[in-house]
């Protein structure tokens, strides 16, 4: 006879835990402007075994692309995670040329780490302002144009 194993997920426990998470690295790395969850956990589909895709928003970096996941990638994460490290200007390149994986990415996705322009202590961490924090902000500049 085969078993069925469930498992359940919760999504709140998964955020806050990386919230935390990139907290700590946003205090160690200056670079960090901002850290963004996208894909089926930040829209809350219904997936147990949902991993944390996320964006890591640099200001800019001396490190090629391929090999930044290891400064940028926090131990300990609650679930399996895909990162993406991008300096501001490599994802305003990108938006530029209309890169439609980036645009979505960006649309549906969830503050984890909002940059100091954008921390409002404390507030910037409550669910209506993670939704709605600029992204790239740099002394509260707005995104780019859609």
């Amino acid at each position: 006879m085969n078993s069925v194993r469930v498992r359940s997920l919760n999504r709140d426990a998964v955020l806050a835990t990386l919230r935390e998470l990139f907290a700590q690295l946003g205090q160690e790395r200056p670079e960090v402007l901002e850290v963004r969850l996208y894909g089926s956990l930040a829209r809350g589909t219904r997936n147990p075994h949902a991993d944390a895709d996320v964006l890591v928003v640099l200001d800019s970096s001396d490190v090629p692309f391929r090999d930044r996941l290891p400064r940028y990638k926090p131990l300990g994460s609650p679930v399996p995670m895909d990162l993406l490290a991008c300096t501001r200007a490599e994802l305003e390149r990108e938006l530029a040329v209309g890169n439609r994986f980036v645009r979505r990415m960006l649309d549906g996705s969830v503050v984890l780490y909002p940059c100091a322009a954008a921390d409002t202590g404390g507030a910037a961490n409550s669910p209506a302002a993670t939704a709605q924090a600029p992204v790239l902000c740099e002394n509260n500049r707005e995104p780019p144009p859609r």
